[in-house]
């Protein structure tokens, strides 16, 4: 049982970097068509915030002499990928990039959750940590995003009538 939860932990912490490589692209694609200040320094930050959670995970991945899953990196890059095509000719896209964000958000808050959880039983204190801050990050980032939701609305609506 002992190799069975070491091999799942692995390759969750695969998917946690696959899922963040995604999230770097999607905050890269929202930033093209984001003008308003406040909401460019939120991305922004997160940005640099995401590129921290992918280093964390890689070095724990190099650590243990596992490479990243190619794999699981062409699939975030194709989804991201096809979010930023989409993204070019949508219209609503701040209120829609807020609730595609948000979601994201939500999917790495759990999946740092089980992560989280999964290390634990492994009894692997620095995968625990790892995700622990990453998480911490992931919450206050869908929080900006809550905190937002009218200005996101403000900032469609404003797209529509071409202010």
């Amino acid at each position: 049982m002992a190799e069975n939860v070491q091999e799942t932990l692995k390759d969750y912490v695969e998917d946690a970097h696959a899922m963040e490589e995604n999230s770097l692209q999607m905050l890269n694609s929202m930033l093209l068509h984001t003008d308003d200040p406040e909401m460019r320094e939120i991305l922004e930050h997160h940005v640099e915030e995401t590129k921290e959670h992918r280093s964390r995970l890689k070095a724990k991945l190099d650590k243990h002499g596992e490479g990243t899953s190619a794999s699981k990196r062409g699939g975030a890059l194709v989804s991201a990928m096809f979010k930023g095509v989409v993204d070019q000719v949508r219209s609503e896209k701040p209120s829609k990039d807020a609730r595609d964000g948000y979601l994201n958000e939500q999917l790495e808050i759990a999946s740092y959750e089980l992560l989280m959880r999964l290390a634990q039983r492994a009894g692997d204190q620095e995968t625990v940590e790892i995700a622990q801050a990453n998480l911490a990050d992931e919450k206050s980032m869908a929080d900006k995003i809550s905190s937002n939701w009218d200005k996101a609305i403000d900032l469609t609506l404003a797209e529509k009538s071409g202010n």
